[in-house]
């Protein structure tokens, strides 16, 4: 397309402007028809450049958007089960970055502190403590927690020993997950998973017999998020606590058989949620 600036447009109407301009944009050539008529092809009596331009438009439009929900939908099922992955495709597709807290100073108990281990220290007492110090603060509601729980079952739940296929099913189960305060995340208990089921078996049902639940699985990592307001604030955040894999293959087995006994003695007088029998 040649360069038109130098043209004088304001010399010319609105039709001379628009044989120019078609003219400048498309090579302006004839064609003859057995008729001796002659005919512009790129211009026809049925169909202008503006319903072509728009059936183009609107088919590319469909095209584009069919595309876009094919590959939403496949990133959506090759990330089912992973939460994380999956939120931060969503997040992505909303343009919404990740919040990140770059704070470095906090205020306990009217002092500022930056020091790492005052700041870890500070936290474990302001969210161990809440519970205390809500309990204390006078309530509305009098009624003894008793009044609603159910008149008691006259079966009892056993925890049956798990077996070495049930164990094998519940490491697989296990989706991924930041690892607990032991840094064993379950990726490397599933690839282990033939060595260790052995001797976690034996540990599980162990427990079971004795009621003693390892000690060292009930410790959780703990970590504040960021909610809103001062980020100074220790109110202003929320503890996330982050179990080991270990224990959470401990409360799978549990949840599994309790279901399982409550299946077997048919106690259907409560409304108990059952999980998928896979797990």
């Amino acid at each position: 397309m040649a360069c038109t600036n130098d043209l004088p447009f304001h010399s010319l109407n609105n039709s001379d402007l628009h044989i120019l301009i078609n003219d400048e944009s498309f090579p302006n050539f004839s064609i003859h028809d057995i008729n001796n008529q002659t005919f512009h092809p790129l211009l026809t009596n049925s169909l202008t450049y503006g319903d072509t331009f728009k059936r183009y438009r609107n088919t590319l439009t469909r095209v584009i958007k069919c595309a876009k929900a094919n590959y939403f939908k496949s990133k959506l099922q090759e990330y089912a089960g992973n939460i994380r992955k999956t939120w931060d495709f969503v997040n992505e597709i909303l343009n919404r970055s990740r919040r990140t807290n770059n704070q470095t100073a906090f205020i306990f108990n009217n002092n500022v502190t930056s020091d790492p281990r005052d700041i870890a220290d500070g936290f474990n007492e302001y969210f161990s403590t809440i519970a205390s110090n809500l309990s204390h603060k006078p309530s509305q509601h009098h009624n003894d927690f008793t009044k609603y729980l159910p008149s008691p079952s006259k079966f009892s739940l056993r925890l049956s020993p798990v077996s070495h296929t049930e164990l094998s099913v519940i490491i697989k189960s296990l989706k991924h997950s930041a690892p607990g305060h032991d840094d064993i995340s379950s990726e490397i208990i599933k690839e282990c998973a033939s060595e260790i089921i052995p001797h976690l078996k034996d540990l599980i049902n162990k427990s079971f017999k004795t009621g003693i639940f390892p000690s060292h699985l009930q410790i959780a990592k703990v970590v504040p998020i960021y909610k809103k307001g001062d980020k100074t604030l220790p109110g202003n955040y929320r503890p996330i606590s982050i179990l080991s894999s270990f224990s959470k293959i401990f409360e799978k087995v549990v949840c599994f058989t309790m279901y399982e006994s409550i299946d077997r003695k048919s106690i259907s007088s409560y409304n108990i949620l059952r999980p998928i029998k896979s797990l």
